[in-house]
């Protein structure tokens, strides 16, 4: 478990030394073209691509096995469209939910990248308000950050609603 909290420093450390100190074609700190946006976006996003890129695989060779695709694939459907059209629509619904569950993840993460990286931004005034002990300012982030993981939520429910027909909410209110 302790291994998450430091996967996202172990993944900035080692993106930051092979394409910043030993390769030498990404600048380590500032902003102003899009190389400035390389490592910092690889530093977030190494933790969760393996989360997501598993997820997604597991649910996919879990949807193969079910008896929709082998009736799909005994009428002669190729399994390409089986694959998109039918399996990928109801294999992806957990990785939605993924995507949900990690964003506060992602939200402390940039915290972080912003401080590393010498981006100005909301993290490091954040980090600054903590420094000078600045209360209302730390109530807010808080404030904004609970709103925002709740509205992402929200959506996220949303887009279950619209992807599994299943859900809806005329039949919640039949129960």
């Amino acid at each position: 478990m302790y291994w998450s909290v430091y996967s996202p420093v172990l993944a900035w450390v080692s993106a930051d030394f092979l394409f910043s100190v030993r390769l030498d074609w990404l600048p380590v700190e500032g902003r102003g073209t899009w190389q400035h946006l390389v490592l910092p976006t690889l530093t977030l996003s190494f933790v969760l691509i393996a989360l997501y890129t598993r997820l997604l695989r597991s649910s996919v060779l879990e949807q193969l096995q079910e008896t929709y695709v082998q009736y799909a694939r005994t009428r002669g459907i190729r399994e390409r469209v089986i694959v998109l059209k039918h399996v990928l629509k109801i294999a992806i619904a957990p990785l939605i939910t993924g995507m949900g569950m990690n964003l506060g993840k992602l939200l402390t993460g940039t915290i972080i990248v912003e401080q590393v990286f010498s981006w100005p931004g909301f993290g490091r005034y954040f980090v600054e308000a903590i420094f000078n002990r600045d209360i209302p300012v730390i109530q807010c982030y808080v404030f904004l950050a609970a709103c925002l993981f709740i509205v992402c939520n929200l959506l996220v429910d949303l887009v279950h609603l619209y992807m599994d027909p299943r859900i809806s909410a005329k039949g919640r209110a039949e129960q």
